[in-house]
């Protein structure tokens, strides 16, 4: 009798932790998604969304890298990017194999923390790549702002017609959306 009794208390214990980490799981997943939809209108109210996650280094798979890039993201747009790439390259290494939007903006924030590191050729590498998988016949501001940081490293690295070539890439696209803040930026 009482090996049953804890066998009977061992099992619903299994059962409570069971539903408990389906509940946080559907939580997390809603603040995820939550941060994506106001990433670009309000980066700061994302960045606050996902540092509500309590520990999200228990995180596993696709909520793992969404969390890595959407940190990322939200850090670089409230003007903190970090000089480390271990978090990003979390995203990188999930999403790097595939031709897919996230798999560009993994590789194009994976850039942005190697550039404000100083790695300007580990910043060109990983914004090339991020052209590379970028998804064809996609309109995304993304491809302007890749062009645009190709440019400035290339400058950077006194590859002034390289650099050219990007700003003018940027440019292009630029008038085609008619974004004027970008134009600005690719004549400056």
């Amino acid at each position: 009798m009482h090996k049953f009794k804890v066998q009977l208390y061992i099992t619903f214990f299994l059962l409570l932790l069971l539903v408990a980490c389906n509940h946080n799981s559907r939580q997390i997943k809603y603040i995820i998604e939550q941060a994506k939809s106001c990433m670009d209108e309000y980066p700061d109210s994302a960045l606050l969304l996902l540092q509500d996650i309590a520990f999200p280094q228990i995180l596993r798979g696709k909520e793992r890298a969404d969390y890595a890039l959407l940190y990322t993201q939200a850090c670089d747009k409230n003007y903190m990017t970090p000089v480390n790439d271990s978090l990003i390259r979390i995203a990188v290494d999930y999403y790097g194999a595939s031709k897919s939007m996230d798999a560009s903006l993994s590789y194009f924030y994976l850039g942005c923390v190697n550039w404000n590191k100083g790695s300007n050729v580990e910043a060109i590498y990983a914004f090339l790549k991020s052209l590379d998988v970028f998804p064809s016949h996609s309109e995304n501001r993304l491809f302007m702002q890749i062009h645009i940081y190709l440019g400035e490293c290339y400058n950077w690295e006194g590859l002034y017609q390289d650099a050219k070539e990007h700003y003018f890439l940027a440019y292009q696209e630029a008038l085609h959306r008619n974004d004027t803040l970008c134009i600005i930026r690719c004549v400056d």
